[in-house]
């Protein structure tokens, strides 16, 4: 209390590195109004005598009401600008009346912050004006006031949300300071405790002096200060290391000689230095990786709540203090993860900014992890990296002859309802799981390694013993045996594969709403609406093979192809059905969008790019046949094109096979007929007179 005002602690805890760059006060990613308890917390014996009056009024506004019309519902003291002096939290007013007591005459500039609306006023003219419903934010007005006493008024409203109300002040002799130490209740100008200290003013004579000792004393070694370079006190700017000191004498010794500064050792901290110098003294190699990550754990505490090998953990005394508001989840939930082999978990990038950044990849546990800042713990990055991952050194990651999107869409399946429903414990996104909320999985491939992926998913027991994470491949069993090649391998790639796309993979199969899923059974289903890649013509068809496609309208071709699910009607089967609607299945393949053939000089020319319309394409509908298959139908150039699109066979990820048929009806405009399969970046030949489009899909 002696050294703290409750807005200096409040600072210092939200950006403790910014104050103690050493990081052994670490960032613990406070809130505002979270370091504002705790400082309130810990500064709660200290008796403040109010210097400000004020009145308090309930009722909801969107700017700042009229005071003079208003009847306050309570009156009262208190020490600043308290905006929680009165019941409420939202929906007041509060009005605050002090006096301003300055030394001399000058210009002073006022800095005026709140949350919602605030209004200065000094002996009753405005100099700032805060208004409306806003987050904390300052503006700011300059006065000319003579030296003495003044009226300062604060006119304060909150509608909702945060609350809050600042007032700074800088001018003659004074840097930006808050205000309130200012501040007297009378108007006679003198203090309520006669034994507060008077409020600080900057003596340009005392700082040069102040200075010039920095510096010549010492402090400039070891502290940092602007414009004093380090060294400048003479000492030598980069110290010896511990091992080159002598483990007796100097600052060790009982009596510290003139020369040497005094740190009032103990007996027992005298003894613990020089037997840790003489134990350097005697190291001939430099620390191997595991002693890096031991002693910088140790250094900055990290065994209090990570056990790594046999060291450290939660201790018995303190366990009652690690909560979790998953309790279904038990320990797993409320302890910090164990260390052992994390270097061979995590990669390098997501080690690094946990150390800079804290985590937050468990909101469920309460304990925080802070950040450290890599100047400080950095080392730990490289030494985990190196020391941790030879374990898994001979784990093989399958490279299947499989295509991308096959792949992602197995995952797809594999994690959601109709797998291994790793959605009930897992959010996925921005959406909740079905049951408890356990790691994000579009957080997984930018975490983990993939080699310590592949190895927790066969046996998850091994890594973390007593976690609740199932088995889903027991002993190297298959339960899914239809997907892929029924292989634990490939089934595991294909979830890791799924989860690279991170926040843009396609939400698995039962999270979230339930859809108005379109199902496909024994005959084709055809939906024509807004369908996204598509456009507002489209007509969608589903066959029995799970294979589906969406033909444009519009342009006169096959669209979208896809896999599985069909579609989900619930945007246009209800309300106003506005709207483009996506496929509900996966391995989603977009083509271009455009007229098949066009009649050409010859195949050099460019293919046409405007509407198909206006270059003679006509809709003719289409004709439905066996098993409702759609047969669609359109003209060209003197030409009825038959489109039969169906699926190739009944295999799992079925290709599309599309027959079509042309008949001439009229005379040809001109030119010769081109069909064109497929536009791509790439275009290579395979075997038996397929092509490889952009590597991922063949025709």
């Amino acid at each position: 209390s002696a050294k703290y005002t409750i807005g200096s602690l409040a600072a210092f805890l939200q950006e403790p590195l910014a104050v103690r760059p050493a990081g052994r006060m670490p960032h613990l990613n406070l809130k505002a109004e979270e370091a504002r308890d705790i400082a309130h917390y810990l500064l709660q014996d200290i008796h403040v005598e109010p210097n400000v009056a004020f009145e308090y009024y309930e009722g909801g506004w969107d700017n700042l009401p009229d005071f003079s019309t208003l009847k306050p519902k309570a009156t009262g003291k208190c020490s600043g600008f308290d905006v929680l002096a009165g019941e409420r939290r939202d929906q007041f007013a509060m009005r605050f009346t002090a006096f301003l007591n300055l030394s001399r005459d000058g210009k002073y500039r006022f800095h005026l912050g709140s949350d919602d609306g605030s209004r200065l006023l000094i002996d009753g003219q405005q100099v700032v004006v805060n208004d409306g419903i806003l987050p904390h934010s300052f503006k700011s007005g300059e006065a000319e006031l003579k030296a003495g006493v003044h009226e300062l008024v604060v006119e304060y409203f909150e509608q909702g949300g945060e609350e809050s109300c600042q007032v700074d002040i800088e001018g003659p002799g004074l840097g930006r300071q808050s205000v309130e130490a200012f501040l007297v209740l009378g108007r006679d100008g003198k203090v309520a405790d006669q034994n507060s200290k008077p409020a600080f003013e900057l003596d340009g004579a005392l700082a040069e002096q102040g200075k010039s000792l920095f510096a010549s004393v010492g402090c400039a070694t070891c502290h940092q200060a602007a414009g004093i370079p380090r060294g400048a006190s003479g000492y030598a700017a980069e110290p010896k290391s511990l091992a080159a000191m002598k483990s007796t004498g100097g600052c060790l010794a009982e009596t510290p000689p003139a020369a040497a500064p005094d740190y009032a050792l103990s007996d027992a901290q005298r003894t613990a230095l020089s037997a840790a110098i003489g134990w350097l003294q005697q190291q001939t190699n430099p620390p191997n990786n595991d002693e890096i990550i031991r002693h910088t754990m140790t250094a900055f505490n990290c065994f209090a709540c990570h056990q790594r090998g046999e060291m450290g953990g939660v201790e018995r005394d303190r366990d009652a203090y690690f909560n979790s508001d998953q309790q279904e989840m038990g320990d797993e939930g409320r302890i910090p993860p164990h260390l052992t082999g994390v270097g061979a978990k995590l990669t390098e990038g997501w080690l690094k900014q946990v150390f800079d950044n804290g985590a937050k990849d468990r909101p469920y546990m309460f304990t925080r992890m802070p950040r450290f800042g890599t100047t400080n713990v950095g080392q730990l990055v490289s030494a985990l990296a190196t020391a941790d991952p030879a374990a898994l050194a001979d784990v093989k990651i399958p490279e299947p002859e499989i295509a991308p999107r096959r792949l992602k869409s197995a995952g797809r399946q594999l994690v959601g309802a109709s797998g291994f429903s790793c959605i009930k414990c897992h959010t996925f996104g921005g959406s909740k799981a079905t049951g408890i909320q356990s790691i994000n999985m579009t957080t997984m491939t930018r975490r983990l390694r993939p080699e310590w992926f592949h190895q927790y998913m066969l046996n998850p027991q091994a890594y973390r013993p007593g976690t609740r994470m199932p088995a889903a491949w027991p002993q190297g069993q298959v339960l899914l045996p239809n997907v892929l090649d029924g292989t634990p391998d490939t089934q595991i790639h294909s979830v890791w594969s799924y989860l690279s796309d991170g926040d843009k993979a396609s939400p698995p199969t039962g999270l979230g709403s339930d859809p108005e899923e379109l199902y496909v059974i024994d005959e084709a289903v055809i939906y024509r609406n807004f369908i996204e890649g598509a456009g507002p013509r489209a007509i969608a068809v589903g066959y029995p093979e799970k294979v589906n496609l969406a033909f444009d309208a519009n342009n006169l071709n096959i669209a979208l192809l896809w896999h599985n699910a069909f579609m989900d009607a619930s945007r246009h089967w209800s309300g106003r059905g506005q709207g483009f609607q996506g496929p509900l299945g996966d391995n989603v393949l977009r083509l271009t969008a455009n007229q098949p053939f066009a009649a050409l000089a010859d195949a050099e020319t460019s293919w046409p790019t405007e509407n198909p319309r206006d270059n003679g394409y006509r809709f003719r509908g289409y004709r439905l046949g066996k098993a409702e298959r759609p047969t669609f139908l359109y003209e060209y150039d003197g030409i009825a094109i038959e489109d039969f699109p169906e699926a190739a066979s009944t295999e799992q990820f079925s290709p599309l096979r599309r027959t079509l048929t042309l008949t001439r009806r009229g005379s040809s405009a001109g030119g010769k007929l081109h069909y064109r399969a497929a536009v791509g970046d790439t275009i290579e030949p395979a075997e038996d007179g397929w092509f490889t489009i952009n590597g991922t899909w063949k025709t």
